[in-house]
């Protein structure tokens, strides 16, 4: 994992993440909302933002969804999450 940010706003993305991303929301008012929510705490440019925002523009006809390298550090914290 790039940058191992286990902070509990980091820890709560990852989780919004890894149910959004990896798992595969499919409501694009909740994944907006998580979105909003956990780039007021961690920021934008946090992987597991951008993941969100990679799998919400796949819902939205916009995209591919998110790059594999944000879905693998999404699904390596899931793990140590206890997620996965």
């Amino acid at each position: 994992m790039s940058d191992q940010d286990t902070t509990p706003a980091a820890d709560a993305a990852y989780r919004a993440a890894y149910h959004i991303a990896w798992v595969g929301a499919s409501n694009q008012k909740g994944v907006e909302r998580s979105i909003a929510e956990h780039t007021a705490t961690v920021g934008a440019d946090h992987v597991a933002v951008r993941a969100m925002v990679g799998h919400l523009e796949f819902l939205r006809g916009n995209g591919l969804g998110p790059e594999m390298e944000e879905l693998s550090e999404v699904r390596e914290n899931g793990v140590r999450l206890g997620l996965a």
